[in-house]
């Protein structure tokens, strides 16, 4: 019987090393998500830009749409105007254009018919509020539009009021120089026609008047109202003597005359 070959040992060259919880499926979805993380990101740097410029146009849109003008009639409606949420992508741009182009619409309206009432209320500022607010209240669906397109409108018409203030204070004073003015030659006249004819109280009263009125002109300076009270007093002492000449002349002759104008 043939030997059988002796059987070797086997030797171990490395130890066995466990290899603990299999992690690969985890470092797989963390790596997916990270990638996943990194998609989105260039998803919304791509896209981000696109749909704000698609907001921005349909707020533009929806403000040309909240104005309606009736091609008959030609009365201007607004309709209701609702802002887009914060919560979406390209609210702001929505709302900043949906705003701002209802802003430009309704201020050319409000100015046109601003236009039309400073005209019509010539001046008088409570003709002008009368008419401001008549025309409030007649605008179509004026409870539609957003509190700013408001505060606008404010805005102007308290603007278009200061010139009608400004306007009706200029004409009050142009009336009030030009009464003066008026005032002031009547009491002129007055004086020296009733020195001529004799009437010194009244003629005293006049010049008083005169005098008084010079001196209380506001767009004289106090130079200018010393030297024109002067020029009016000379002419009253020449208007006197010229009265005194002739009643000399009537009561003694003209030889008396020539002897008073020669004393004076």
């Amino acid at each position: 019987m043939a030997r059988q070959p002796r059987q070797q040992r086997i030797d171990v060259y490395g130890g066995f090393t466990s290899t603990g919880v299999d992690r690969t499926a985890g470092d797989k979805m963390r790596a997916l998500a990270g990638l996943g993380q990194q998609i989105t990101e260039s998803t919304l740097a791509i896209g981000k830009p696109i749909i704000e410029a698609k907001r921005a146009e349909e707020g533009a849109e929806a403000a040309e749409q909240a104005r309606t003008v009736d091609p008959v009639t030609g009365e201007v409606t607004y309709g209701e105007v609702e802002k887009m949420s914060a919560s979406k992508f390209g609210a702001a741009q929505y709302n900043a254009n949906l705003i701002s182009g209802m802003d430009a619409q309704f201020k050319m309206d409000v100015r046109q018919n601003l236009t039309r009432i400073a005209v019509k209320a010539e001046g008088d500022v409570n003709k002008f509020d009368k008419l401001v607010t008549g025309y409030r209240s007649g605008i179509s669906g004026g409870a539609n539009l957003p509190v700013e397109l408001r505060q606008s409108a404010d805005t102007l018409v308290g603007a278009y009021r200061e010139k009608i203030i400004e306007q009706q204070i200029t004409e009050e004073l142009a009336d009030a120089k030009a009464n003066r003015a008026l005032e002031l030659k009547t009491a002129s006249d007055d004086s020296f026609k009733f020195i001529a004819d004799g009437q010194s109280q009244a003629a005293g009263l006049s010049i008083t008047e005169v005098v008084d009125g010079i001196n209380a002109d506001p767009d004289l300076t106090d130079p200018q109202k010393a030297y024109a009270v002067a020029q009016y007093q000379e002419q009253v002492l020449v208007a006197f003597s010229r009265k005194e000449l002739n009643d000399t002349i009537e009561d003694k002759g003209y030889i008396a005359g020539l002897e008073y104008i020669a004393s004076i």
